[in-house]
């Protein structure tokens, strides 16, 4: 293997590493281009965010300040954020070019070295930092490129999706906000749930500002204690979501009664889970904004302190189901979600 390696570098003449020196020439300007791409994109990029934080910082200063105003530039930091699919294909076609080409001219100064034995001790020395130079070169600087976008004040994934425990990081780099007002009002989640002509009922999750990694388990609960417990894990990058509530028994085709159930209930709580660690962060009384024949809209009221039923806790470990309590036996719905 070893004597294959060397033969390889022996072989090497001098006329590809001329061809390199030239393509070098035109690979090395690409990425010097795209290094200035990046730096303009970047420096316009944070300074259009450090901005549009110091505008939250102010509103959120004024006692009387415009919730929408803050969500709406929070939004825009979402969207500078995650509009960036073109910077990172480029991110990754530097980065490609850029370790190739410092894979080739560190071979080529190994095999340029074997190619000349009777090469003197100052030309050995001056090829031999000439190719740790340059193959450094290439080596670091997409490095460097990679950290651009590190340390962003908002961390947003690969599909546009803002975690729950990032927006509250963000809230609380600015002033102290409890967990409770952030999503009451900021992320201001409301559920509509709307039964159609045919019977089919529908549901949808309104959020402010779109968040991911977090559970709404609602519970509604009739003056005979028959329970109907609703949970809707959202993992979208979408603001609005629309669900589809799907019997087990597929010869179940109408929610007229469910829908009246949940409509004549008495009492209705919303609970807020953080998905990463399924943990509890704050629960709320709920409101009818709209309660009609044939469509509900239900609102946060005022944040409660309570445990949790079991039911609940056991519902949060299912996927995307709709319970139905009463004394009898549950009966298990699930949520299946629109495209």
């Amino acid at each position: 293997m070893r004597k294959n390696i060397y033969s390889f570098f022996e072989n090497m003449s001098i006329n590809s590493v001329n061809f390199l020196t030239w393509t070098s020439a035109i690979i090395a300007a690409l990425l010097a281009l795209t290094t200035i791409i990046f730096s303009q994109f970047n420096e316009r990029l944070i300074q259009k965010i450090s901005d549009l934080t110091k505008e939250i910082e102010v509103y959120i200063s004024d006692v009387n300040h415009d919730r929408q105003i803050i969500n709406q530039k929070i939004n825009e930091i979402i969207y500078l954020l995650s509009n960036q699919a073109v910077y990172k294909l480029t991110l990754f076609f530097f980065f490609l070019i850029s370790y190739l080409s410092g894979l080739l001219w560190t071979a080529s100064g190994i095999g340029y070295i074997i190619d000349q034995p009777d090469g003197s001790l100052g030309d050995i020395i001056i090829i031999s930092f000439s190719t740790f130079g340059i193959s450094t070169a290439f080596f670091v600087l997409p490095i460097i490129l990679i950290k651009f976008n590190k340390n962003s004040i908002l961390k947003v994934d690969n599909k546009s999706r803002l975690k729950f425990s990032d927006i509250i990081k963000y809230f609380n780099s600015i002033t102290r906000v409890s967990i409770e007002n952030i999503i009451k009002e900021y992320i201001q989640p409301t559920i509509n749930i709307k039964l159609s002509y045919s019977g089919a009922c529908g549901i949808s999750l309104k959020q402010e500002i779109p968040i991911s990694k977090i559970s709404y388990i609602l519970e509604f609960v009739s003056a005979n204690n028959i329970k109907q417990i609703i949970k809707i894990t959202n993992n979208s990058a979408e603001k609005y979501n629309e669900y589809m509530i799907k019997p087990l028994n597929k010869n179940e085709n109408n929610f007229e009664g469910l829908f009246d159930l949940i409509r004549e209930s008495t009492h209705q709580y919303l609970y807020v889970y953080k998905m990463d660690k399924k943990e509890l962060v704050a629960s709320f009384t709920m409101d009818f904004s709209i309660n009609s024949d044939n469509e509900l809209v239900i609102k946060i009221n005022k944040k409660f302190k309570t445990t949790p039923d079991i039911q609940i806790i056991d519902i949060l470990s299912s996927n995307k189901w709709m319970h139905i309590f009463s004394e009898e036996r549950p009966n298990k719905y699930k949520l299946v979600q629109k495209k």
